[in-house]
């Protein structure tokens, strides 16, 4: 038999807890050095302090709850959470492409709907009974709060 939903809930939050936290560091390296030595390329200096650093944790999370053992009894809201990963990631590693082709309309189109998806992912785990992975990783970038340390 596998875990039970509490068992998973548990794991799969402390995956995403450790995410938080490297998202919150990432996103106050990024505030206290914004221009990654590109001073006049803002959007070059978020491709490459924000965009490529986070695709790698997004990655690194979506491993380590795939990993996970399930529980036996199914959960389409978890199934959504977790279906999520991959077209989300996509859109980042495209976001990262444009921006370095230098094309800030179209990775600021990207932008808009990598952030409707994730804002589904959002729900999706909120559903699922996820505490830490129904919290908002995006705003934990852009503002990283001090408890996140």
């Amino acid at each position: 038999a596998g875990p039970t939903k509490a068992e998973y809930l548990a794991r799969a939050d402390a995956i995403c807890g450790d995410a938080l936290a490297e998202t919150a560091r990432l996103g106050r390296r990024f505030l206290e050095h914004p221009r990654q030595g590109r001073p006049n390329d803002p959007l070059g200096s978020s491709t490459e302090g924000l965009f490529v650093p986070g695709l790698e944790l997004r990655e690194d999370q979506a491993e380590r709850l795939m990993r996970l053992e399930r529980p036996d009894e199914d959960s389409e809201a978890l199934d959504a959470y977790l279906d999520l990963f991959g077209p989300i990631e996509e859109l980042i590693r495209e976001r990262i492409r444009v921006a370095r082709a230098g094309k800030p309309e179209d990775a600021r189109r990207i932008e808009v709907l990598m952030d409707e998806l994730a804002e589904e992912q959002t729900r999706a785990a909120r559903r699922a009974g996820l505490r830490e992975c129904g919290k908002d990783f995006t705003a934990e970038a852009a503002f990283p709060s001090a408890g996140s340390r």
